[in-house]
């Protein structure tokens, strides 16, 4: 389990190398600093389906499948992850309708303020106030991930039964990839799914780590893909195999990094950073917009050399996480309780 906790504290940090890019701020489109993040960006979006299928994998890992025990996990789940999720949603829809007063253009069309708001509006905030459809997110967008493993954790009883009727089952789960439905739905359900598939199959060798020579060929085959992506930009259901492969590759390759820091570095990974990165991940999202908003403004106004963008990109990501911290250990020191209410949880390495 230590390794899981590393691993989500890398993962955390991928997603704010990714809600921090400038690329769009700053309309530069083609740019090498644009290119870079978009080679870049295959290890980043790797955070996402690893977040998923680690969920998928403790949600049956280490005890076998009951009514009593579903109902136990759902009850655990809904002050872990309803609870927070509320929670955090309503804080961006205040932090978000103080700042829309000074200044609308920062936070965009997509946000109505409290004062604002009628009844659909209101619903909207917690569910889907950016993009369309199934591919939205609430106003606190990344906890579209929370929203999604919501409704995959009670759907488990259904995932389960299909997973443990054969071994062969896994198949089903990998031709999710070819499912015509938008990327974060599909990702959502098919990596949870194999998580699960995991946990229910094949929990005891995962606990026991990623054997050398597997960590190597996953590193191997990963950086194949990344280059035939990038060389043949494939489409359709090309694209669809390739993306599929890079991410179980992409995976067992962080995994074996993960076991091979630890046991050079047990404690490679701070103590306060492992305390707080749920803060990280619900409240980084308008720490990084509110930077990236400001750092593009000053980037393009004052025509900054593109050679500066990749540093610009680091501190925002930096400055974000540090903040994030540091509201959580206010948090603590105020209250403890409501931290844990918040959603933080006290990691013992």
């Amino acid at each position: 389990m230590e390794s899981i906790s590393f691993l989500r504290c890398v993962l955390i940090t991928l997603v704010v190398f990714i809600h921090t890019n400038l690329v769009v701020d700053t309309a530069c489109e083609g740019s090498s600093y644009s290119i870079g993040y978009d080679i870049t960006g295959n290890l980043l979006w790797l955070a996402n389906p690893m977040f998923f299928a680690i969920s998928g994998y403790l949600f049956f890992f280490s005890s076998k499948f009951s009514w009593q025990i579903y109902r136990e996990k759902m009850r655990r789940r809904v002050r872990t992850l309803l609870i927070p999720y509320l929670l955090w949603n309503t804080i961006t829809l205040v932090l978000y309708s103080i700042v829309w007063q000074l200044k609308p253009s920062v936070i965009g069309q997509h946000v109505v303020p409290i004062q604002e708001m009628g009844i659909m509006d209101f619903l909207r905030t917690y569910l889907c106030v950016y993009g369309e459809g199934l591919d939205s997110t609430p106003i606190d967008g990344p906890l579209w991930f929370l929203r999604n493993l919501i409704v995959l954790s009670v759907l488990s009883p259904f995932f389960y039964y299909i997973i443990r009727a054969h071994r062969l089952s896994i198949i089903l789960i990998l031709s999710l990839t070819f499912m015509p439905t938008d990327y974060s739905t599909k990702s959502s359900l098919l990596y949870y799914m194999l998580g699960c598939y995991i946990g229910i199959w094949e929990g005891k060798k995962a606990e026991a780590g990623i054997r050398p020579l597997m960590g190597k060929a996953g590193c191997f085959i990963y950086l194949v893909c990344v280059a035939l992506r990038i060389t043949l930009s494939p489409h359709g259901w090309s694209s669809e195999l390739l993306d599929l492969i890079q991410n179980l590759s992409g995976m067992i390759m962080l995994a074996d990094f993960a076991q091979l820091i630890l046991e050079r570095y047990p404690k490679a990974i701070p103590q306060l950073y492992l305390n707080s990165i749920f803060f990280v991940f619900a409240f980084h999202g308008i720490i990084a917009r509110l930077l990236t908003k400001g750092a593009a403004l000053y980037l393009v106004s004052y025509h900054v050399d593109i050679g500066y963008y990749p540093i610009a990109h680091v501190i925002n990501a930096l400055v974000s996480i540090s903040i994030c911290i540091l509201l959580y250990s206010i948090t603590y020191g105020i209250s403890p309780s409501l931290c844990k209410i918040l959603g933080a949880r006290d990691i013992k390495k």
